[in-house]
């Protein structure tokens, strides 16, 4: 995997995170 793909998972985490 690479780095950007990371990021972007755990950027959509963080948002449905904070959504709820």
């Amino acid at each position: 995997m690479d780095e950007g793909q990371v990021d972007s998972v755990v950027i959509l985490r963080l948002y449905n995170i904070t959504e709820q």
